[in-house]
């Protein structure tokens, strides 16, 4: 079984990236995988979304209610279509 890596390890890798060093670079003078590097990097970017309530952001919010209106659009334009085109078919 693999053993979790140490909270300060993390800490240094993220900081280190923040600082704009290569994920490779990091990885190899950690010697962590690059790709545990990327993953950490992806998680703490965006913090809100690892915590209970996480789609409480405002900007999340915004952006699914837009994708709701969205998806309720198409979803009428479709059914129209295909009842225009059956009508059509039929008649």
């Amino acid at each position: 079984m693999t053993q979790a890596y140490s909270e300060d390890l993390r800490k240094r890798a993220l900081g280190r990236a923040d600082r704009g060093e290569t994920i490779r670079l990091i990885a190899a003078e950690l010697q962590i995988s690059a790709s545990c590097v990327s993953k950490w990097r992806t998680l703490y970017q965006r913090p809100r979304m690892l915590t209970h309530g996480a789609f409480e952001d405002p900007e999340f919010i915004k952006c699914s209610q837009s994708l709701d209106k969205f998806r309720t659009e198409y979803q009428r334009v479709i059914v129209n279509d295909l009842w225009y085109y059956d009508a059509k078919r039929v008649n």
